[in-house]
């Protein structure tokens, strides 16, 4: 694990090239809010926590905020992340809708002529039900939150600032096995792979074992901060990392720990049940695998609220789509897929919905076509069918077809083929991807 990095309390003035600056408290922040040349970023409490956050924030491109054209807009649910919202309106050029509260961000997210919607706010206010809301609308939405106040700043610091170019492109990690990509083979999984050089992206199939995810020898766990704590206070044999040594409850003491902070990847894909909790409402603890990656080097984080999955196969090629452009097209083609085959969408992105979509079409370009029952169960291109009860045809004891598998670097290659040949499954806009897959090949 690595040792914390131990600095003072006074303010930090990090690169002035990156246009970060460290703030002791909120009133310094809020005086920096309508700067258009400074990044400002609320100092924790805790020096590993500054420590590490030096190290995450020194590291970056230190380019120009992202300031797409288009209708991009930012809200806020109100509190002192309100500044946090300003800073990144601020930033980006874009719309700032002020202080909303749910039936007027409902409404943001429902209007078809805003091109995306980011919502900061804190975890508590993100609550299934109000996620669930948002899933149904067209708009392209994501949101900006940490498990404080100075966390927020810290993400939206690294998502205007941009990650650094890669030499490592995409890690896609299962149980025991692992593949870099691309020009690599699938070999065993070492701990060592999740940790080291940054890469662009890490996408992670597991199962979800109550904010942690078990991938066999390994347990990554979502512990934020140095001891696990609930409503009465720190839980007793529960989650720790002091002095750089990690105790997880779900290791049992026979797999390696590694912490969701420790993370080395820009854009990290959960792709485990219920992979999303951070309003404390599924699980009761400060732990949360999205709260604690936010908290190190990734700046977006997509996972999925409730159950759901996708065939093992189908994961190489979810990692192509990303391939640096962050997770914004990644959210599309994901949700479209998901909308086609399961009735809707499941899975949120933590992080800027305009990142990486300038290419694609808006949303509302037209009604999406659900293929019946039966034409999903046969096709089964890109996701694992959920079964319908009484669907005609449906024939329990099948496996879908799986589309031949393409040889290329890394694994299985996300062709324009390939999503012509999925066009009933995942829809007519996500054919509309293919400019990005035409690079991305």
């Amino acid at each position: 694990m690595r040792q914390r990095a131990e600095i003072g309390y006074a303010r930090v003035t990090l690169s002035t090239a990156r246009r970060h600056r460290f703030c002791c408290d909120v009133t310094e922040y809020a005086a920096l809010v309508d700067e258009c040349d400074t990044t400002p970023v609320l100092l924790p409490a805790e020096s590993w926590r500054a420590g590490r956050w030096r190290e995450v924030l020194g590291g970056l491109s230190g380019g120009p905020p992202p300031r797409d054209a288009g209708a991009h807009a930012v809200a806020s649910l109100g509190g002192e992340y309100e500044l946090v919202a300003r800073v990144f309106a601020r930033r980006t050029t874009r719309e700032y809708l002020g202080v909303v509260d749910e039936p007027r961000l409902l409404a943001a997210v429902a209007d078809r002529n805003r091109d995306s919607l980011l919502v900061v706010a804190p975890p508590h206010a993100l609550k299934v039900e109000l996620l669930r809301q948002l899933q149904a609308a067209e708009c392209r939405w994501g949101v900006l939150t940490g498990r404080d106040l100075p966390a927020a700043t810290f993400v939206a610091a690294k998502l205007l600032d941009g990650p650094a170019p890669r030499e490592h492109g995409y890690l896609v990690c299962g149980e025991g096995v692992a593949l870099e990509g691309p020009g690599h083979e699938p070999g065993p999984l070492e701990p060592q792979q999740l940790g080291g050089t940054p890469r662009s992206t890490l996408l992670i199939d597991a199962h979800g074992e109550g904010a942690h995810l078990n991938l066999g020898s390994v347990v990554i766990c979502g512990l934020p901060d140095e001891v696990e704590r609930d409503s009465t206070g720190i839980v007793a044999g529960g989650c720790s990392s002091v002095d750089g040594v990690a105790h997880c409850k779900r290791s049992h003491g026979k797999t390696t720990v590694v912490l969701a902070r420790e993370l080395e990847a820009d854009d990290l894909v959960v792709l485990s049940c219920c992979g999303f909790s951070i309003a404390g409402e599924g699980y009761p603890s400060s732990v949360s695998l999205v709260l604690a990656a936010l908290e190190g080097r990734a700046r977006s984080v997509m996972a999925s609220d409730r159950i759901a999955g996708f065939a093992t196969w189908v994961i190489p090629l979810l990692a192509q789509v990303c391939r640096g452009r962050g997770l914004g097209p990644l959210w599309v083609l994901v949700g479209e897929i998901e909308v086609n085959t399961r009735g809707g969408r499941s899975y949120v992105l933590v992080g800027d919905p305009a990142q990486g979509l300038g290419d694609l079409p808006r949303l509302d370009s037209g009604p999406v076509q659900v293929p019946p029952p039966g034409a999903i169960f046969e096709l089964g291109v890109l996701a694992e069918p959920q079964v319908r009860p009484h669907a005609p045809g449906h024939r329990s004891h099948e496996r879908p077809a799986q589309p031949p598998h393409e040889p290329a670097a890394g694994g299985v290659r996300f062709t324009e083929s390939l999503v012509e040949r999925a066009g009933p499954v995942v829809g007519p806009r996500v054919r509309r991807l293919r400019p990005i897959l035409r690079a991305a090949a």
